[in-house]
């Protein structure tokens, strides 16, 4: 990722690394992963002007961003026993691929490369009840589009207990208002990310109201309109909404994830994933906002939003 700490122009300084794609481009050249505790659901942005024409052109080509799935009912796939395929695209343009997403008390992952897409989901190694299916097409250089939909899983017997160890539930409940019922959370990611700065030596980042406000007010956001995606539904991007809190910074940087269910879960991840960990260790950025609030489908939504002042 190229960066140019404390670049003021404002023409050409954004541009967006991967939505959903920077953690599960990894997935589409290995294996599926089953029950696991971490989460593929993850993006990361950054922002400084790039030096030269060609840096721009590079970074359009790397860059893609999701399409939110269209606010409709979710469609019903109906309820599924024993193997059961995953269907997406009939047809696409060369270089797609596509990752299904079961999401539920387990997570499946599982990716297809080829054309008519779909996969084969064992649920018998799940337990019984209702999945949230996300099925997302990508292509280098194009816009991603997603759909979700919902599949109940009853088999006769119940499945048998995961192998990895689950998730831990927050003990603090987290709504998408002001941040004072969930500061245990962010405060905590403030201090897992200071944590992994040290390790790399870079200073320890400060808080600042203004990012959080902006970082809090994207994760409720999210969480309240079950969207993932760095710009909100109004087209706003982390820049635009930093500036918007107040914030004159001189560089910035967003991270994004959903699905953790603790502020290790989500550090983890990120630091699982090259373009959340360089953000994280980007010894440019000075400050820090976190947000935190969950969905009404039980998923939290997670923002940092890094800066550094001019």
């Amino acid at each position: 990722m190229h960066r140019e700490p404390g670049h003021r122009s404002r023409r050409s300084l954004i541009y967006i690394i991967p939505i959903a794609l920077v953690a599960i481009l990894g997935l589409f050249f290995g294996r599926s992963m089953l029950g696991s505790s971490s989460n593929a659901a993850l993006a990361a942005a950054t922002v400084s002007p790039p030096s030269s024409a060609s840096a721009t052109t590079a970074a359009m080509v790397a860059a893609a961003t999701t399409t939110p799935a269209a606010k409709a009912e979710l469609a019903d796939l109906g309820t599924a026993k024993g193997t059961f395929t995953l269907k997406g695209p009939a047809t696409a343009a060369g270089g797609t691929f596509v990752v299904f997403v079961v999401d539920g008390r387990q997570r499946v992952i599982k990716t297809d490369d080829k054309a008519p897409f779909s996969v084969k989901l064992n649920t018998r190694a799940l337990p019984n009840g209702t999945y949230t299916v996300t099925v997302l097409s990508a292509r280098k250089g194009q816009v991603s589009v997603a759909s979700t939909s919902t599949l109940v899983v009853k088999n006769a017997k119940p499945a048998s207990k995961p192998t990895t160890k689950p998730t831990t539930k927050p003990t603090t409940p987290a709504t998408g208002g002001s941040g004072t019922t969930n500061g245990s959370y962010t405060s905590q990611v403030l201090s897992l990310t200071n944590t992994e700065r040290a390790k790399a030596g870079c200073k320890a980042l400060t808080a600042n109201s203004k990012l959080a406000s902006a970082a809090q007010a994207h994760s409720a956001d999210m969480a309240k309109k079950n969207y993932f995606d760095h710009n909100s539904q109004d087209g706003t991007t982390p820049f635009q909404r930093m500036t918007n809190a107040g914030y004159k910074w001189g560089a910035a940087a967003e991270n994004i994830a959903m699905g953790q269910q603790t502020p290790a879960d989500v550090m983890t991840a990120w630091m699982n994933s090259p373009g959340h960990k360089a953000n994280i260790l980007n010894c440019t950025y000075t400050q820090i906002g976190v947000g935190y609030a969950k969905g009404s489908n039980g998923a939290p939504y997670w923002t940092q939003d890094f800066g550094k002042p001019l």
